[in-house]
């Protein structure tokens, strides 16, 4: 039976904007997306049988269709149309519920592997359609690098790639629902006022200027005040970080995680080592260049 292995980077924000709010409660987003080298490792084997099952190493994660993996595998057999099954193994590395993508770049991985694996030939953008099925972040998980993400962030618009970061991300022991902290957002920014706004388009000039990062620039996720609101880890673990002197502080997507850009490797390296809570994750990590 063929085999194929995948890597399935996870993701930071560089900046997080809710652009508006319509009446259904969808959000209109705004972000900066970026690939790290952190990743889940996915093996998917053709079958004997009809069936898809799904194996998770590192996690207890439903190894059913409440699993994004397993959808994205249902998702792409139906669509070919193609009476295969699979058996797809998960090797978790990437903190789950932790604002960093875990599960859409699973899919994204399912969906590429399936492709190749049974030459499917779907194109990056029929990809793209069926991502964006899945979940908003399933999209820019596809290629990843550095990109604008926009509308429910399934819109896409690759940006030259960011200079290389080196990078420690903190991941406290709780974990955040992202429903909740888009709600307790809408509940401290009724009707989307009184909040920083985001340069988004000067964010993205110095990217493209290969500009260093200062920390100065604007870099913002609007749900960090929501998140804080709803676990006190997150600003208490900004706070730590920043103690360090890293370029930037800032909480990814929904949290709870939380990253600093450095200096350099060893700034890392010299967090990890004197970290004094014990509860939490610590890794050491840096941003990667777009898939091709």
């Amino acid at each position: 039976m063929k085999e194929i292995k995948i890597e399935a980077p996870a993701k930071i924000n560089l900046s997080l904007d809710i652009i508006d709010v319509e009446d259904d409660g969808y959000h209109k987003l705004e972000m900066i997306m970026q690939t790290i080298n952190l990743h889940d490792i996915i093996t998917i084997k053709e079958a004997s049988n009809k069936e898809i099952k799904l194996y998770n190493i590192n996690s207890d994660l439903p190894v059913d269709n409440r699993n994004l993996a397993y959808q994205a595998a249902e998702l792409i057999l139906n669509e070919a149309n193609l009476h295969k099954g699979v058996n797809i193994t998960i090797e978790k590395n990437i903190p789950v519920a932790a604002g960093l993508a875990g599960g859409s770049t699973d899919a994204a991985g399912v969906l590429k592997g399936i492709n190749e694996l049974f030459d499917l030939n779907f194109s990056y953008e029929k990809l793209k359609k069926l991502g964006a099925q899945l979940g908003m972040d399933v999209p820019f998980c596809l290629k990843g690098g550095t990109a604008l993400a926009t509308g429910k962030g399934d819109i896409i618009t690759p940006i030259p790639d960011l200079v290389p970061q080196e990078l420690v991300l903190i991941n406290p022991s709780s974990k955040l629902l992202t429903s909740e902290v888009y709600k307790k957002y809408d509940e401290l920014y009724e009707n989307n006022t009184n909040r920083v706004q985001v340069p988004t388009s000067k964010l993205i000039k110095v990217i493209k200027n290969n500009d260093d990062i200062r920390g100065n620039e604007g870099w913002v996720n609007v749900l960090e005040l929501a998140a804080e609101t709803m676990d006190e880890d997150i600003k208490t673990v900004k706070k730590m970080l920043e103690k360090f002197n890293p370029k930037l502080t800032m909480m990814t997507g929904s949290g709870p995680t939380v990253f600093a850009i450095l200096h350099d490797k060893k700034q890392g390296l010299d967090i990890k080592n004197n970290w004094t809570r014990d509860n939490d994750i610590v890794i050491t990590s840096s941003t990667v260049k777009r898939s091709s």
